[in-house]
């Protein structure tokens, strides 16, 4: 919810009221102070925004409500899952870029799956970028880095599994993957979209 002017002219005699000495005080214009506030309050309402769309991405794929989840990516977008076309996100580092315009996630993935008789657990890592698109976000690019699978039976360690799908003979990809890895107990850089 955007906080009312109001709230932001309270805050900004607050902030003026309380300014160390005189002179920061008359340096401090309110114009320049009420613009370093609604940047940080447009950033904040940015970050919850991607927050919702990467939380609802991972709702409409474990329900399969591929329609819905068509309508979460950006005109020119792509997706890459386990190098091919009930996933649970965690620890969301979110980078918004300097215009408001776009942003990069990175998430931790866990998922639970169970086809027939086989059940299994896997993780992977999201390195995302979204796009505001007529006010609103949306992905631009998807990117699972899966890093470890198994059976419920073993345990991810005892019954790991290094298979990662690759391309889809029935539905092939655009183009292929950007990166190959395989999973655990092999290990591979999955690439960061910051440094700190």
């Amino acid at each position: 919810m955007p906080i009312k002017t109001s709230a932001i002219a309270t805050i900004l005699s607050l902030t003026l009221i309380a300014a160390p000495c005189p002179e920061l005080a008359a340096q401090t214009t309110s114009h320049t102070v009420l613009d370093r506030l609604e940047a940080d309050i447009g950033r904040a309402e940015d970050v919850s925004a991607i927050k919702r769309l990467q939380r609802t991405y991972g709702y409409y794929l474990d329900k399969n409500l591929w329609n819905d989840l068509a309508d979460l990516f950006a005109e020119e977008s792509s997706m890459e899952l386990a190098q091919r076309g009930n996933h649970i996100q965690w620890q969301p580092v979110i980078s918004v870029s300097d215009d408001g315009l776009s942003a990069r996630i990175r998430s931790r993935m866990y998922q639970q799956m169970s086809r027939g008789e086989r059940a299994s657990m896997g993780a992977a890592i999201y390195e995302n970028a979204v796009a505001k698109e007529n006010g609103r976000w949306k992905f631009s690019r998807v990117h699972a880095f899966n890093t470890w699978g198994g059976g419920y039976a073993d345990g991810w360690v005892g019954n790991a599994s290094t298979y990662v799908p690759g391309p889809s003979a029935d539905f092939p990809p655009d183009g292929p993957p950007t990166l190959e890895f395989q999973m655990f107990p092999n290990v591979y850089d999955i690439p960061y979209h910051y440094t700190d």
